[in-house]
């Protein structure tokens, strides 16, 4: 892209879609929900190059969710009861457009079953763009990982109240590697 000279400016947003088929069950979707509304602020942080500064724009085509999506579990939109209606048909009474962070309009079309992350900026540098997928991929892994199998880390992430503490579970859950981690701790550090 860079010798073709292509390249993004402050409007770009690096969306990833994310293949909606890896979830076997509904249970899935309602952890990644969990998830993310436990490290919304955070992913807003991790998913730009360091010392990067968020695109204006995301306030209106990448807005936060979380608080949308604590509302619908309020209201028992992700009870077993009403899952058993389809995911589909929760996240469209959720979700009214695709403009959200997190995006789930996508979630069971014919076309395209994804779900995708619309929070990072546009970015076109290689090494960029695969520490997001790898953020979103682990992010998808995981919570079908933790629907059978949670721990203690899964646990803590509710009842943290500090950010960086959030982010070293979050991190924890994700990665295994230290360097791995610290490449996203420095986005954290430096883009807040």
């Amino acid at each position: 892209l860079k010798r073709c000279n292509f390249y993004t400016d402050q409007s770009c947003g690096g969306h990833i879609h994310i293949g909606a088929s890896y979830f076997t069950s509904k249970e899935d979707y309602y952890m990644l929900v969990y998830l993310y509304s436990n490290v919304e602020n955070i992913l807003y942080y991790i998913t730009d190059k360091e010392g990067t500064i968020k695109r204006s724009s995301v306030e209106r085509f990448a807005m936060k969710s979380k608080e949308q999506y604590l509302k619908a579990i309020d209201e028992g939109l992700f009870d077993k009861e009403h899952l058993d209606d389809g995911i589909k048909d929760t996240f469209d009474e959720i979700n009214k457009d695709r403009y959200k962070g997190l995006n789930f309009k996508n979630v069971g079309s014919e076309y395209k079953n994804t779900i995708e992350f619309r929070m990072p900026n546009g970015e076109i540098d290689f090494n960029e763009l695969l520490l997001n997928i790898k953020l979103f991929a682990r992010l998808i892994e995981v919570s079908h990982e933790l629907v059978s199998h949670p721990n203690e880390d899964f646990y803590k992430l509710a009842s943290v109240k500090s950010e960086k503490e959030k982010l070293n579970i979050l991190l924890d859950l994700l990665f295994t590697s230290e360097e791995e981690k610290n490449l996203y701790k420095d986005r954290y550090y430096t883009n807040k």
